[in-house]
Parts: structure tokens; sequence; C-alpha cells
């Protein structure tokens, strides 16, 4: 957070506090203010009844004396209907004194008020069309009971009122004291925070000041100040840090410079006799290497030779390389070929071993049925041989009949014929049954041996795909081995022609050695005479290094 935002925050602290208190001021003004504001209402409310009764006592003594004397109607009905007027209103008036919530013996003396009025009120509207003078006098007499009434009142409320003042000064006293106290906690905590807050600003623009001092001295020994807020004083601190390693840094290789030139020079003037000794033997060499020159171009010319032939025989190389790359190819379509026709050949078996499967399922559901059949026969068996058991007792019951059983005898001896006919189809249905399933046996064993042939079959045209599937793999890697045989050898062939352009090249480069061998003398001549006025200009830079670090050795480092 940066010291801007951190010195807002300050300020709109002690503003929030502030703002709190003066809130605080207002809310309680506010509740003085409520407090008063039904008092003076309800006095003034008494105050307007006691003029009221007053008038009203007055209206009636003047009445009094009005019809004591004979007067116009009109008068007398003038004075009747403001005499009325004046009931209303204190009608209206004492309504409101009975809505003022007093206690103890005032809310005693108000519903006293209340029940003398309301009777006055009566005999007051009584008395009037009488005209009786002596009746008005005392009824005017008793108006003042209720002035007396309304003034105890008005006394109850006065006091109730100079409490409330009292309560109110209370109130605003501690109102103040409240303000004194709260003004000076928000000044206290003003200069609290001031306070902090230049101190937290000061202090470490303190110590940087101090680093500084130090850095001016030449000491480079400083520690990093600690400051862990993220601010601007953190990055000034963190600047002035990097900054002093950055100074260290460089005066450590400004030493490490000096020392390294002063090495750097001492081994220039080694170096510098050591090449005028190399010059000398440069000059010896000039002579060996020309002679050397013919012997390299001759065997440059042999390598020549023999990268030509060798270029010969890779292009027969390739050339059988991509007949043999084709003959694969061919091997393989004869093998896709062979793979589709075996695979074929395994959907048909499939097919004839799921038919068998299903010849095999509606046989065994044949067989089934024949065993009912057989049941079925067993059936009729039973029934023929109780029928022949009945037709025997119908016959001796008919026997015994005599005469009146021979139709009944006949009956038996047909039902009898019908059992044995029964009998023989029975045993003939049971003789079929049993041929059929004898054929049956032979036919489901037929097929089992069916479908072991077609699972045999399946399994060794399983085995052909396998191995038309290995001998694929085979004939491909051979495919790739012999594609990337001819690509190596076309790229020997390549390079083979790159190298008999390199010895070309070379031959040539070798010539022109042969011929700038004669100015290497000249060119050695030139660099004794360079490599002097470096030594001079060595010595001046020993000079120069010497004063730069007496200069940076004032720096104390760490």
């Amino acid at each position: 957070m940066s010291i801007q935002k951190k010195l807002m925050i300050h300020a709109l602290l002690i503003i929030a506090i502030f703002s709190i208190m003066l809130s605080f001021i207002v809310y309680h003004l506010k509740s003085v203010q409520q407090s008063n504001a039904n008092t003076v209402p309800e006095l003034m409310v008494i105050q307007e009844a006691q003029l009221q009764v007053n008038n009203m006592q007055q209206q009636l003594e003047n009445y009094a004396v009005l019809i004591n004397v004979p007067q116009d109607e009109a008068v007398v009905t003038q004075m009747t209907s403001t005499m009325e007027t004046t009931v209303k209103k204190l009608d209206k008036t004492i309504g409101q004194i009975e809505q003022i919530p007093f206690t103890g013996e005032a809310k005693n003396t108000v519903q006293m008020l209340v029940k003398r009025y309301q009777l006055i009120k009566e005999e007051t509207f009584a008395i009037i069309p009488t005209k009786d003078v002596t009746a008005t006098k005392r009824l005017a007499v008793r108006t003042g009971g209720i002035s007396n009434d309304i003034e105890h009142i008005s006394l109850y409320q006065q006091d109730d009122y100079y409490k409330m003042l009292e309560g109110l000064n209370k109130r605003i006293q501690n109102v103040i004291w409240y303000t004194i106290i709260g003004t000076l906690f928000i000044v206290i905590l003003a200069i609290t925070l001031t306070y902090l807050a230049t101190r937290k600003i000061t202090k470490p623009l303190a110590t940087i000041a101090n680093h500084a001092v130090h850095i001016a001295d030449g000491d480079l020994r400083i520690e990093k100040m600690t400051y862990t807020n993220n601010d601007e004083l953190k990055q000034l601190n963190d600047a002035f840090h990097s900054m002093g390693e950055s100074l260290q840094q460089l005066i450590q290789r400004i030493q490490q410079t000096g020392v390294g030139v002063e090495q750097h020079t001492a081994q220039i003037v080694k170096d510098n006799t050591h090449v005028k000794e190399m010059s000398n033997a440069i000059t010896l060499a000039s002579s060996e290497l020309e002679q050397g020159t013919h012997e390299i171009k001759s065997s440059v010319q042999n390598t020549v030779n023999l990268a030509e032939r060798m270029n010969a025989t890779f292009d027969d190389t390739v050339a059988m390389a991509t007949h043999n790359v084709q003959r694969g190819k061919d091997m393989m379509q004869a093998i896709e070929d062979s793979q589709r026709h075996i695979e074929a050949q395994r959907e048909t078996m499939q097919a004839s071993m799921t038919t068998s499967e299903k010849m095999e399922s509606a046989f065994n559901e044949l067989k089934q049925q024949t065993v009912e059949i057989e049941e079925m026969a067993q059936s009729v068996s039973a029934i023929s041989d109780q029928t022949q058991l009945l037709a025997l007792n119908a016959s001796i019951e008919a026997a015994r009949a005599g005469d009146s059983g021979k139709g009944f005898a006949v009956v038996a001896e047909e039902v009898g014929k019908l059992a044995a006919d029964s009998t023989t189809a029975t045993t003939t249905i049971f003789d079929l049954v049993q041929a059929i399933q004898q054929q049956f046996a032979i036919f489901t064993t037929a097929i089992e041996q069916n479908q072991q042939v077609n699972q045999e079959q399946h399994n060794a045209t399983e085995q052909a795909v396998k191995a038309f599937t290995f001998i694929q793999h085979k004939i491909t890697s051979m495919m790739q081995d012999i594609s990337q045989m001819a690509t190596d050898m076309q790229h020997t062939k390549m390079q083979s022609e790159q190298t008999v352009a390199n010895m070309e090249e070379m031959s040539s480069i070798i010539e022109e050695n042969a011929a700038n061998t004669t100015h290497i003398s000249q060119a050695t001549d030139e660099q004794l005479e360079a490599l002097t006025q470096v030594a001079k200009q060595i010595i001046h830079l020993q000079q120069l290094t010497n004063e730069l670090m007496s200069g940076v050795n004032r720096f104390k480092l760490k």
C-alpha cells in the first residue's frame, strides 16, 4: 500500500470517528427536542381551556344581567348562540386535556374536571331556555370551580415541565461533556496517528540518509534495512540497496579488471617475444610447405579418381535395391489378395457353423416333439387297455342279461375292436417314433462332426491369416530396410560427389596457399613492427590502470 493511501486512510479514520461523534450529538439533541415537543403544546391546551372557561363564566354572568332587564329577543338569541359556540370549543379543549397522559393526583383532578364540566354543560343548556337569573348566576359561580380544577392541572403540568427542563439540562450537559471528551479523543487520536505515520516515514528515510553518507565516504559495508511495508519507502530502500550492491559489484569488477589488465599486459609482453620467435619459424616452414603442397595435390587427384569409381558402383547398387523394392510390393499385393480370399472363406465357414447350430437347435426341438408324441401314444395305449377292459366287462354283463343284453353285447364287441385297433395304431406310432429318434441321433452326430470340422477349418484359417500377416509384416520391414539402404546409398553417392568437389576445391586452395606462402615473410616483418607499437601502448595502459586502482581502493567493500 502506498504512503498516500495510508495517509488517506488515517484521515478517513479521523473523519469517520468525528462523523460518529457528530451523529451521536445530533441524535441526543433530536431526542431532547422530541421530549420537549409535547409538553409545550399541552401547556398551551391547558391555558386555552382556562381562557375558554373564563369566557364561559363571563358569558353566563352577562346572560344573567341581560335577562334581568327586558331585551329584544334577537339579542337574547345571539347571546345564546355565542354561548353554544363557546361550549363546543370548550368540549374540544376538554377532550384534548383528557388525551394528556397525567398520573397520580393530576389524573384524578382531570377526571373530576370532566365530571363537573359535563354537569355544568347540561345545566347550562337546561337553564338558558328558562331565563332564570338566580340559577344562571349560581351556574356562573360553579363555573369558577372548573377554572380552579384547570388551574390545579396547569400547576401539575408546570411541575412536570420544570422537572423535564431539569432533566433536559442534565442531558444537554452530558452531551456537552461527551462532545468535549470526543473532541479530545479525536485530537489525541489524530496526533497519535500523525506521529506514527511521520515516524514510519522519517525513520526509514533517516536510515537511508545515513547509508548514503557512508557510501559517499566510500564505505560500502552497509546492511540492507529491514522494511516490510509494501510502499514507496520499500521501493526506495530496495532501489538504494540495489544501487549499493551494483556500485560494489562495479568496483569489484573494476578491481578484477585492473588485476586482469596487469596480468594480460605481462602475458602480451611474453607473447610478443614468443611471436617474434614464431615469425622466424614461419619463414623456415614456408619452404617446407611449398614442397608438401605438390605431394598433397598428387594425393588429392588419386582420391578423386577412386571416388568416381565408387559412384559408378553405388548407381548399380541403388538400381538393384529399387528392383527389390518393386518385387516386394508385388509380393505384398499377392499376400493381400490371399488374405481377402481367406477372409471370404472364413466368413463362409462362419455362416456354415451358424447354419449347423440352427439345424441342431431345430432337430432338438423335433426330438422334444417326438418325445411328446410318444407320451401321447402311451396315453392312448393306456386308454385302449381300459377300453378293452370295459368292453370285456360289458360282454360279461350282456351275457348275464340274456336276450335283453344282446344289443349291449354288440356294442361291447365293437368297442373292443376299436380298442384293439387303437392298440395296433399306438404300437405303430411307437415304432415310427423310435425310428425317427434313431435317425435324429445319427443326424445330430453328423451335425456335431460337421461343426467340429468347420471349427478346425476356422482355426486353420485363423492360423493362415496370422501367418500371412506375419509374412506381410516381415516383407514390409524388409522393404523399408531396402528402401533405407537405397536412400543411404544415394546419400553416400551425394557425399562422395561432394567429397570429389571438395578435393578439387582443396587442390585449388593448396595452389593458392603455395602462392601466398611467399607473402608470409613480408607479413611477418610488418607484424613485428606492429607488436613494437603494441608494447608501447601496453606501457601506457598500465599507467592508466594504476591510476584507476588508486581511486578504487578508497572504497571499503564487504
